[in-house]
């Protein structure tokens, strides 16, 4: 019985720490799923909700703004292409992109809340990889979608 207990407390302490991650880096989930019909949209999602979170993580106030344009500039481009792509009208595609991006946020913060309580960093390793991610994807296109 003993020994029992005992091996229920190591593997709760054990997944404990593997499933306080709410998603999987955004590499991965491009990796898995690039025949996804979905798979541009929610990376453009991701890509804005990780924005919006390091806008929220940084004290510095010139990259604030700087997040928060690039931010606002994927979401907005996310609306123009679902609106285009799917034949939505403009106020159901900002409902949607809104929706998702929302979602993801609350997922960030959440895992940001939590890693922070264990580490004093508000950005798990897969957080990081996202905003190098998409900093890669859409920094050579942002000029042009900012127009």
């Amino acid at each position: 019985m003993k020994k029992l207990l005992l091996t229920i407390l190591f593997t709760l302490v054990l997944s404990g720490g593997a499933f306080s991650q709410s998603m999987i880096d955004l590499k991965t989930y491009m990796e898995k799923n690039q025949n996804d019909k979905d798979f541009v949209y929610y990376t453009y999602y991701r890509c804005t909700a990780v924005y919006n979170y390091a806008t929220r993580s940084t004290t510095d106030e010139e990259l604030r703004d700087k997040l928060k344009q690039t931010s606002a500039a994927i979401m907005s481009f996310s609306m123009e292409a679902l609106s285009k792509e799917m034949k939505l009208d403009a106020e159901t595609a900002i409902q949607r992109v809104t929706d998702h991006v929302e979602l993801i946020h609350k997922k960030y913060i959440q895992d940001g809340y939590e890693y922070h309580a264990k580490t004093g960093d508000y950005f798990e390793p897969y957080m990081k990889s996202d905003l190098i991610l998409c900093n890669e994807l859409f920094q050579p296109i942002m000029k042009d979608i900012l127009k």
